[in-house]
Formats: C-alpha cells, sequence, structure tokens
C-alpha cells in the first residue's frame, strides 16, 4: 500500500513489514499487481514499477499529476490517467510508452478493461470514454459520472458508476445496427456497411493529425502500411509512425476497407 509520505509498503500475512520502497512523492491511489511487480501511481506523475523483492524496475513519467488516479493492468499493459485528462498505456515489462491520447478537462479514477482489451474511464466533465487497445477512441458519452467514480463494468455489458449528484447510473454499449436492419429501414446499402466505422471515422475526423493521413490516403490510394511511405509528411505532422493520430488513421481505414468496400473506402 501507498502513503502520504511516498512510500509503499509490502505487507506479510501476520502484518509484518516485508519490505518498503520510496515511490518518489506522495501515493494517494490504490497499487494495481501484475506479476512479478506491482506498480502504483504519484501525485506528482510518476508510474513507479516495484518488484516483488522490493526493488525498483522502471519509472514512466506522464508530465501532470496522478492524484487519485490508480492504474490497470491487462493483456502485459498498464493503463493510467492523469490530472490533466491524458489516458497512458504503458509495457508493464518495461514502462516504456505505447500510446497516450487526450480524452477531457482531467482524470480522477482508475481505467477499467474489458475482455476485449478495450479500455473505459470517466473524465473531470462527466463523460465516459472507451479506447481501443491500440489508443483509438471508440466513442465518448457525456453520463454525469462524478470524476472520482471508477467504473464497473457487469457481465451483461453495462457500464455502472456513481453519479455526480451521488446517485448511481447504468450506461449501455453503443448498439452497432446491422446491415440488414439498416436497409430495412430504408437507407442506402452503402451506408448501412459503412455504419459500424461512423463513431471511429468521426473521432478521426475529429484528430487534424489522423484526418490528414486519411486525407493523403484516398489522394494517393494507398494502402495498410504503404501509407507510411506515400504519406511520409502527413505522419510527420500526425506525430510520427507511432503517434495516437497514426494509429487511428490506421484502424479507421482498416474499417472502412473491410465494410465499405462498395462505397470506395480506402484503408491507410
Amino acid at each position: 500500500m501507498g502513503s502520504g509520505d511516498g512510500f509503499l509498503h509490502a505487507i506479510n500475512a501476520d502484518g509484518s513489514l516485508r519490505w518498503k520502497v520510496s515511490a518518489g512523492a506522495a501515493v494517494n491511489s490504490a497499487p494495481v499487481l501484475t506479476n512479478p511487480r506491482v506498480i502504483v501511481s504519484t501525485d506528482s506523475g510518476d508510474l513507479v514499477s516495484i518488484t516483488a523483492a522490493g526493488k525498483l524496475e522502471w519509472r514512466f513519467h506522464a508530465g501532470a499529476p496522478m492524484l487519485q488516479c490508480s492504474p490497470a493492468a491487462a493483456r502485459a499493459m498498464v493503463y493510467v490517467g492523469d490530472n490533466e485528462g491524458w489516458l497512458h498505456a504503458v509495457r508493464a515489462a518495461s514502462g516504456k510508452s505505447v500510446w497516450t491520447v487526450k480524452l477531457g478537462p482531467g482524470i480522477f479514477s482508475s481505467p477499467v478493461v474489458d475482455t476485449a482489451g478495450t479500455v473505459y474511464v470517466n473524465s473531470a466533465d462527466g463523460h465516459v470514454h472507451a479506447v481501443s487497445a491500440a489508443g483509438a477512441i471508440l466513442w465518448s458519452r457525456d453520463a454525469s459520472v462524478a470524476p472520482e467514480s471508477t467504473l464497473v463494468i457487469a457481465r451483461d455489458g453495462l457500464i455502472y458508476a456513481r453519479t455526480i449528484d451521488g446517485g448511481a447510473t447504468a450506461i449501455g454499449q453503443p448498439r452497432v445496427q446491422s446491415a440488414a436492419e439498416c436497409v430495412a429501414a430504408g437507407a442506402p446499402a452503402c451506408a448501412c456497411q459503412c455504419e459500424p466505422c461512423f463513431g471511429m471515422t468521426s473521432s478521426c475526423l475529429d484528430d487534424p493529425g489522423c484526418r490528414l493521413i486519411l486525407e493523403c490516403a484516398k489522394r494517393t490510394s494507398c494502402r495498410g502500411s504503404d501509407c507510411l511511405t506515400a504519406c511520409q509528411a502527413a505522419v510527420r505532422q500526425a506525430g510520427g509512425a507511432h503517434s495516437v493520430s497514426v494509429r487511428s488513421a490506421q484502424e479507421t481505414g482498416a474499417c472502412l476497407a473491410r465494410r465499405c468496400h462498395a462505397c470506395g473506402g480506402g484503408e491507410p
């Protein structure tokens, strides 16, 4: 467990102290166990990994405070928010950053991860966000969730949280209408095929870097990794080949190519 004096304590089953390690700053969040290490966030914005033997393994600096931001671990990754609204994904074994995405004015809770690897977290403006394992924003919804309320995912897929007024809310996952239902409702078949990509495409178009890459892919007719060469200038402007904008463009393009081929969808 952590403490305000900046130390992380490991306690034996009989209550005796096993080890005590300095995290470098006050710890006001819960640690997460991911064998063979324990990872904790600090108020100063560090994510710190300690081995089972009590040795400092690695330190990741987020660049913003992490007050009340407990990390979550899944699939060899660690996810943590910071008080400026960024969600970070780092490798559990090394602390190396994989992606960072801006979600809102601040995060003061712990992310949760479902069995598909989707990460959910709420921000200080009451919104709930779903982010793919690759760092693409899948959807965001204003649910008036209390900033410090950690989400709970039930077996039926509903997301439960405490609201700003002290009540509780259940948030359903956005339902994707099938192409058959869409056509039956009178929409063009082409638009119906593409509907599952609408949310992802909308998020991409809101990201200037992602938009640049999609526009370049359409202009050059490049596909997949070929776009990294064909759209070098756009990739650089978007932050480089490993940036969130580029990954979002790749995921969006793949969805468009897979589902919207009849509409001329391209894959960056």
